[in-house]
């Protein structure tokens, strides 16, 4: 399976379900990935005036985010090269990492500073949304995921997203609250058990039908 191509098609369908034709729309979703990647730079002890620990949990958030947004520059650029890219993706989780703990902060920073610079429209041949999403996985490799656990966290916020909102998000009645604790905390615990395949995300889809059916039985019994 390629995993940038379905990742791709997947972020081309959450887009048009936000906003009905946006490949035309001029969205600037180059600025949108700056500003998640400033977002990722603030969890990184890049303060040399105070003690600032590493924020590994949310440098994982932003980097998903990064993502959404570094496959939407490529939709909107009209990238059509996702084979290569996606064997360029596997190189990137296939090396092995050993940099040391006390340079990890650096090397992290490097990377999250060169998405920034690619995110700027000019000079564009240096910003290609190919290097972008390379150099997201490279962020990603270097916060210990691997290309599975990148596949699964992207699929799994977008998924959730869409499951609530089809199950009344907006509209207030939505229970968020499965078995005392946040869906997403429910999504996180089951992905896993998940196996990747073409059609990952309706498994997905699947596995919180079948549980918010619990959910809304137990909070109509008390």
């Amino acid at each position: 399976m390629n995993y940038l191509l379905k990742m791709g098609q997947r972020q081309d369908s959450l887009n048009e379900r936000t906003i009905k034709g946006w490949i035309t729309k001029g969205l600037n979703f180059r600025r949108a990935l700056r500003l998640e990647a400033a977002e990722a730079m603030d969890s990184t002890p890049w303060p040399w005036w105070k003690v600032r620990e590493m924020d590994v949990n949310n440098l994982i958030v932003e980097g998903v985010d990064m993502m959404h947004f570094g496959l939407s520059v490529a939709l909107a650029d009209g990238y059509s090269g996702w084979k290569w890219l996606d064997a360029e993706v596997e190189a990137v989780f296939s090396k092995q990492r050993n940099i040391p703990e006390e340079k990890l902060a650096d090397e992290i920073q490097k990377v999250i500073d060169n998405i920034i610079l690619m995110s700027f429209d000019i000079p564009r041949a240096s910003s290609d949304a190919s290097g972008i999403i390379i150099d997201i996985a490279r962020y990603m490799w270097l916060l210990g995921m691997s290309r599975d656990d990148m596949f699964k966290m992207y699929f799994a916020k977008n998924v959730l997203n869409e499951f609530r909102q089809a199950n009344g998000y907006k509209e207030g009645t939505y229970l968020k609250i499965w078995g005392g604790e946040e869906d997403n905390v429910f999504m996180q615990s089951n992905v896993a058990e998940i196996g990747i395949s073409d059609h990952f995300d309706d498994d997905l889809y699947k596995l919180l039908s079948k549980e918010y059916v619990s959910v809304v039985d137990e909070a109509r019994n008390g």
